[in-house]
């Protein structure tokens, strides 16, 4: 549940490499990658950093989700070839 910190827009998709830079990854409107914003700013990738961890480790574990969502649906079938 991200609600309680995506106010108004939603979260940007984000790449971090390392701790020294961050890529917002930026999308056209028919959703097709159009680039990046580069940032070199140590404490917004900081914050950053501690905001992923914080969500990622809020979430469901695989395994429960997928015996309360997955595990009775018929297994998926194959159409043509």
């Amino acid at each position: 549940d991200l609600s309680s910190i995506e106010t108004g827009e939603r979260l940007p998709e984000i790449a971090i490499i390392g701790s020294s830079v961050l890529y917002e990854i930026i999308y056209d409107d028919d959703g097709t990658l159009a680039g990046g914003i580069r940032y070199t700013d140590e404490g917004l990738i900081s914050e950053c950093r501690t905001m992923i961890r914080g969500i990622h480790g809020s979430g469901e574990r695989l395994e429960t989700f997928f015996k309360r969502r997955v595990k009775a649906l018929p297994a998926p079938a194959v159409e043509g070839t």
